[in-house]
């Protein structure tokens, strides 16, 4: 039970008590010291995925965009059986366009990909946390979600990874609301074979890296 005068909001205590000729309005107040005390787990990735993406928290968000034939699905697909089997993660892999096609089952085996449970949709209300621990949506463009569906599926999974893919133009422009880099930690391009990051909160890597198994 916490002591009287604090109370503890996210896992992070929070005086109760107004300073001196302030009004705390219903804001969350934590002392500097509090801030730099709190413990963020990340996922310890290793090798090129280390590399790539630096050490994200558990419940990251990334945005990775790429013209068609660039290497999303592969890179991804890789990532996922990595986090999966390596990590021991829960991981579902949302894959509008091409689940129970041909060309999906043959990454999947090229790739051989373990672990891994597939799905063709999912909604804004989709209740995942407990289940999985990390989502790939492929892609937000063809199941023609919106910022607002996404902040409703991660408020409701908040301990839940996301990482979305959207498409691009033919003019490598990315496809969808100009919002969406803002609302991930990490944004990602892939091109000929090669992934990197534009934006990322937890590296400064900005160097690509081969997309391993990438076919062109």
């Amino acid at each position: 039970m916490a002591a009287s005068g604090t109370g503890t909001t996210d896992g992070i205590r929070t005086s109760n008590q107004q300073n001196p000729g302030q009004k705390s309005n219903g804001l969350r107040i934590v002392k500097a010291e509090e801030l730099a005390g709190i413990q963020i787990q990340t996922l310890k990735l290793q090798g090129v995925w280390g590399k790539w993406l630096g050490q994200p928290a558990t419940n990251f968000y990334l945005l990775l965009s790429g013209s068609p034939g660039g290497g999303k699905s592969t890179l991804l697909l890789q990532f996922a059986h990595y986090l999966a089997n390596d990590l021991k993660k829960r991981v579902l892999f949302v894959s509008k366009e091409e689940f129970g096609s041909a060309t999906l089952a043959e990454k999947v085996q090229r790739l051989k990909i373990k672990n891994v449970h597939f799905t063709n949709t999912i909604t804004p209300d989709a209740l995942l946390q407990g289940d999985y621990d990390v989502v790939f949506i492929d892609s937000i463009t063809d199941l023609r979600f919106t910022v607002h569906d996404y902040k409703r599926l991660r408020e409701l999974n908040p301990d839940v990874a996301f990482l979305l893919i959207a498409q691009q133009t033919k003019g490598g422009k990315f496809k969808g609301n100009n919002e969406w880099p803002h609302e991930t930690e990490i944004v990602a391009e892939v091109a000929d074979g090669e992934a990197c990051c534009t934006k990322n909160r937890y590296s400064l890597n900005k160097q690509p890296i081969l997309i391993p198994g990438y076919v062109q």
